[in-house]
């Protein structure tokens, strides 16, 4: 009849269901099926033209301009590199990460498989790749710091400095070094070396606001928080051309984590067709 139990070795049990959760969700492919995707693209179709049987047209009707949904960005190997990822030896995980790779709409990136092709969040991969390595650094305890010759300058209000400032220790831990300059003024001397382009002053607000916030979460959460703000923050983007090798670099990062399929925020980074579904939206089966 009790509402509420404890356990006598909590830590024990946490640490045997999170072991259990992570080699559960490893062997999982979460990869979206575009066999779910063709369904509802069938299931508009057939709602709009019901639709269109019901209230048709008339012959004047208004002509609506069409756009294409996304342009084709097929960048060549000599192109420079205007995002830092360094670029990895391929590594054999479920299959080859080989070419050719395409970018659609600055956004997704495209690449075959030995059954079909999957398309990817480029922003979601490398948010899940940059926060899986500094978590890696935390825990290692060599998190290497890139500090600035000149600190950069963020001017907030004085409780936000004192609240920012009292918790410099624990920050610190994470390879965030940022310290009190003047009531008014909050000095960052340096920044995790694994952001690859950190937004500092967004950083910084992403700091005040979880450490500002009612629930006081343990030291722990909000390490755990800062690593997911900052891997978001310093990812590549939708809207960022990458070339060919910084997307090859993209996928081989990616295939060597024990699960790059969802970022950070739990969404899936990649939707995977393959030839049946591509035979089934073509009619052939």
């Amino acid at each position: 009849a009790k509402s509420e139990v404890r356990f006598r070795d909590e830590r024990r049990l946490f640490g045997f269901i999170v072991n259990t959760l992570r080699a559960a969700l490893a062997g999982s492919d979460l990869a979206t099926p575009g066999t779910r995707l063709i369904e509802t693209a069938e299931r508009r179709e057939l709602a709009a033209r019901h639709e269109a049987t019901l209230y048709p047209r008339s012959a004047g009707g208004v002509t609506r301009e069409v756009r294409e949904p996304f342009a084709v960005f097929d960048a060549s190997p000599n192109e420079p590199a205007r995002v830092p990822l360094p670029t990895l030896a391929p590594v054999e995980t479920g299959g080859p990460v080989s070419g050719p790779f395409l970018q659609l709409a600055r956004t997704y990136l495209v690449r075959p498989l030995l059954d079909g092709f999957e398309v990817v969040d480029q922003h979601a991969l490398h948010e899940r790749i940059t926060y899986e390595g500094l978590v890696a650094d935390l825990r290692a305890g060599r998190v290497e710091v890139q500090r600035y010759l000149v600190p950069e300058l963020v001017e907030k209000s004085r409780a936000e400095v004192a609240l920012v400032a009292g918790q410099a220790e624990l920050l610190k831990r994470v390879g965030v070094e940022i310290a009190e300059f003047s009531e008014t003024t909050l000095a960052v001397h340096g920044l995790p070396a694994r952001l690859p382009r950190p937004n500092v002053r967004a950083l910084v607000d992403d700091l005040i606001a979880l450490l500002d916030d009612a629930r006081a979460p343990s030291s722990e959460d909000l390490l755990e928080s800062v690593l997911h703000r900052a891997a978001c923050r310093s990812s590549v983007m939708a809207g960022d051309e990458l070339s060919t090798e910084e997307m090859r670099s993209l996928f081989e990062r990616g295939a060597r984590l024990e699960s790059d399929q969802t970022c950070v925020h739990g969404r899936p980074t990649r939707v995977r067709f393959t030839l049946a579904d591509l035979e089934k939206a073509f009619q052939r089966r």
